[in-house]
């Protein structure tokens, strides 16, 4: 009988390692002299699907099945005497001196696992499984001896519920989880390491770990009921249900898989969890079975699943990591992001954090109306801020809370309290935020009955002045610009005719190098292809295009690394630190010294791509001068302040991975209109301008983990956020005026949702009347088809297109608009602003004019 003893099982954490065991297998009968005998291990897989064990004999490894078996008798002269038992059978030749190695796991996360798990009493410490096992002889030795393997596994338990506080930061590029001990906020934040393959469980460390937003869905449990009836979207969710349900893979596994192909391959799945159509079906190439093989097929699958899978990961990480379940997750949004994108944010993560659950569907409960800002008295999502007041609290922990006279301190240093403008450059988007930190004090809260210091006397409060959102610069803009270079830089290379590209920089050079890459565009595809075209339902639409998308992800992964080299060696020249198959593998039908001579050529300064960027960035930075002018000097906002002394910012605070790029600091210091941020004394300037170069991917995560501690610790301080901040508008909402007025505002930002005009107060306007190809109307019918609404976030100088309303009866007679939250849904109505024709008491189909390309990776869009 082998024995073997597990140590410390918890349900639903992962793939559990047994202790190796070492052994050598003798008969103990007596009459059992052979020299040489079989073992014959009974196939344990429909009683215990959730072991996986693995034999070696002399450090051989023993093939399960029927061919082992016929072999292993006629070993002993026994051939076909004995039928073989079936399944998976274990049968291996041993002798006296052989030694047996056993190894294996248990899947904790198998539904029979935790089953078997939750049927233990309280007080047992842990169950048995028991395979049978017979050595068997032949000749004139010939015997048989019963025996077996026992593991023991304890002790087992159900998974236990975590006391850690969870901040979950989802990014375009990167992702990460934090999470702060019950009672100690003062700890450093554990991080989970997500490890590959084979390379062991995820463990805790202090250092963030962020994992790339990269998912693989490479298979379907019940991809051919999903099949059949794609369109039931209920029916769809039923099948996607669980951990087992959709075989992926994530982070930087996915991400070398996308080198060779892009099936079931997703990089924007926050993208598309925010995007109107979310819980629309998108194509995606899997494998018809696990196993893999030729066979594909390409499965519809809602939008938004990529997401929920990349957060589940996450989670699954972490209750892998310390064998428990997170139950109190505090998550961002962009500041900019609306009351729709915040919603359906909550929901993706919700469902990802019950997909965890045993036996649970992924449908999320409803949380009502409490929201961001605000805790909820249920498992999974409690708190919802915006990733400016989350990295705001990172910060101010960091500086007050964390440091010796915290309160006191702070209200001696800025006593009308601070205003921090925070900078987060993420890999998508740039968020901007002015954020107002400042301590409510109540003496008569101060000690209690018992002498105790009530945490309500002591209050920092939060709140978001002025916000911005910039949805079209980040890392991704800057890797962009980067991959244009390569692409123009290799075309040259493999066409001498083509002339190099100019070096020049400044405001002359940035017009001879978009000159440069405009022209010879065409030129530059023809020889390295990357371009495509999509069809209505999302697919590409010919094997070139799958070519050229193929190549498109590798140069934009070689521009990733190639930025990040420039980052670190301000003289590199040329992507020497691009593995060479990598460059050999955009061009595989050409021969290796010809590619390689191509590579070799490259030349590209940094000095080059910081004068592509340097407009748009400049751009930004002037558009950040405008939001402080509008809210601390001029103060456009009486929401805020009742006075009319003009303030500063006394803290830049930068978050975000593209911050590591050092033009965007370089620009930040030297053009930003805040007192001493430029100053020659390093440790002054180290006061306005803080920047954590190992926390700036996890400075969110970190600071919303933080948070829910810190409220529910008894640290003696609360934390109260702008909860509403949601439930306010971000931007102006404006009009075009027909009569030459220019964009005339409807609604102002920071106004609250609830204080906006509703069905029974609806306001008029006079619509833009456009009668383009597309709106012009036939003899008999009146007026144009669309009435377009604009945005415009402070600080900008321009409006931009926001909502589209079509009415295919024409827009003669008085239009009304209101904010109806109830009407919101479906295709004709994709935002709570509602615009009625009051002659035919219609309202219009209303939809977002964002384009559809925002909500795509840069490499998905096929124009690059």
């Amino acid at each position: 009988m082998i024995n073997i003893e597990t140590i410390g099982v918890h349900a639903l954490t992962g793939k559990r390692p047994l202790p190796e065991k070492e052994v050598r297998i003798r008969p103990t009968l007596d009459g059992f002299d052979a020299s040489k005998y079989v073992m014959c291990i009974d196939d344990w897989s429909a009683a215990y699907p959730y072991l996986s064990l693995e034999f070696r004999v002399d450090n051989q490894p023993v093939e399960p099945g029927q061919a082992t078996f016929e072999s292993a008798m006629d070993t002993i002269g026994l051939g076909g005497e004995i039928a073989f038992p079936g399944g998976q059978t274990i049968t291996c030749v041993l002798s006296k001196n052989s030694v047996v190695y056993i190894d294996g796991y248990l899947d904790t996360d198998h539904p029979e696992f935790w089953k078997e798990s939750e049927r233990l009493d309280r007080d047992a410490i842990g169950f048995r499984i028991e395979i049978d096992a017979i050595l068997i002889s032949a000749g004139e030795d010939e015997a048989t001896e019963q025996g077996g393997i026992i593991i023991d596994v304890r002790p087992a338990h159900a998974v236990q519920r975590s006391n850690e506080y969870i901040g979950l930061d989802v990014g375009h590029h990167n992702s990460l989880l934090a999470a702060c001990r019950s009672g100690e906020p003062t700890d450093q934040p554990r991080m989970i390491t997500s490890p590959g393959p084979g390379e062991g469980l995820p463990t805790s460390t202090n250092m963030p770990h962020p994992i790339l937003s990269v998912v693989r869905i490479y298979h379907v449990d019940r991809s051919n009921q999903i099949m059949d009836n794609p369109h039931d979207k209920h029916d769809v969710d039923e099948l996607l249900a669980g951990m087992n349900a959709v075989d992926c893979e994530f982070g930087s596994v996915a991400h070398q898989r996308s080198r060779k192909s892009m099936d079931g391959i997703e990089l924007a799945a926050k993208r598309m969890a925010a995007s109107p159509d979310w819980n629309e079906l998108k194509p995606y190439r899997v494998f018809r079975k696990l196993s893999g093989g030729d066979d594909r097929i390409s499965l519809p699958l809602p939008k938004r699943l990529p997401a929920e899978l990349l957060v589940s990961h996450l989670l699954h990480q972490y209750r892998m990591a310390t064998q428990s379940l997170p139950t109190r997750l505090a998550i961002s949004y962009p500041t900019m992001y609306s009351a729709r994108e915040i919603e359906q944010i909550r929901e993706v993560v919700q469902r990802a954090w019950l997909r965890l659950q045993p036996e649970q569907s992924p449908k999320p409960r409803r949380l009502g109306e409490a929201g961001e800002g605000r805790l909820i008295d249920s498992d999974g999502v409690q708190l919802m801020i915006d990733e400016a007041s989350a990295a705001a609290f990172y910060y101010l922990f960091e500086r007050i809370l964390s440091q010796p006279g915290q309160f006191p301190r702070f209200r001696y240093m800025y006593p009308r309290g601070l205003n921090m403008l925070l900078f987060d450059c993420g890999g998508g988007t740039t968020d901007l935020a002015i954020v107002r930190a400042r301590v409510k004090y109540d003496p008569q809260k101060a000690n209690n009955s018992h002498g105790e210091t009530d945490s309500d006397s002591r209050k920092l409060v939060l709140s978001v002045r002025g916000r911005m959102g910039i949805p079209d610069f980040g890392g991704d803009y800057i890797t962009e610009q980067l991959f244009r270079l390569l692409k123009a830089a290799l075309a040259a290379a493999i066409n001498q005719d083509l002339p190099p590209m100019p070096t020049g920089t400044g405001s002359n050079g940035f017009a001879q190098l978009s000159n440069y890459l405009t022209t010879y565009a065409d030129d530059v595809e023809r020889i390295v292809g990357t371009r495509f075209e999509l069809t209505p339902a999302g697919t590409i639409a010919t094997n070139t295009g799958v070519k050229h998308h193929q190549r498109a992800v590798q140069l934009w992964q070689i521009a990733e690394r190639f930025k990040i080299q420039l980052a670190k060696e301000p003289n590199a020249k040329s992507p020497s630190e691009i593995p060479e198959e990598e460059w050999l593998s955009l061009f595989p039908d050409s021969e290796s010294k010809e590619r390689r001579q191509w590579s070799e050529g490259i030349r590209i300064s940094r000095s080059t791509l910081d004068t592509l960027i340097y407009p748009k960035l400049k751009e930004l930075v002037e558009s950040c001068n405008q939001m402080i002018d509008e809210k601390l000097v001029r103060k456009t906002d009486r929401n805020f302040s009742d006075d009319d002394y003009p303030e500063e910012i006394e803290w830049v605070a930068i978050s975000g991975a593209a911050s590591r790029y050092p033009l965007v600091t370089e620009l930040l210091r030297s053009e930003l209109n805040v007192p001493f941020i430029n100053s020659s004394d390093e440790e002054f300037r180290s006061q306005r301008l803080l920047i954590d170069q190992e926390h700036l991917k996890s400075a969110v995560a970190v600071g919303l983990a933080r948070v829910l501690a810190v409220n529910d610790s008894g640290f003696g301080v609360t934390i109260e956020f702008d909860s509403n901040l949601a439930r306010r508008l971000p931007f102006d909402v404006t009009y075009h005026d027909p009569g030459g007025g220019g964009y005339l505002p409807l609604f102002r930002e920071n106004t609250c949702f609830d204080d906006l005009p509703g069905p029974d107060n609806p306001i008029s306007l006079v619509p833009e009347y456009r009668t383009t190809s597309e709106t012009e109307r036939s003899d008999g019918e009146r007026g144009a088809r669309l009435v377009r609404l604009y945005r415009r976030f402070p600080g900008q100088k321009t409006d931009h297109e926001y909502l589209e309303y079509e009415f295919p009866d024409g827009t003669d007679g008085e239009m009304q608009i209101c904010y109806d939250p109830d009407a919101m849904g479906g295709r004709d109505q994709s935002s709570p602003f509602v615009m009625t024709n009051t002659r035919t008491g219609v309202p219009g189909r209303c939809r977002e004019s964002f384009p559809p390309e925002q909500y795509l990776h840069p490499v998905q869009r096929g124009d690059l």
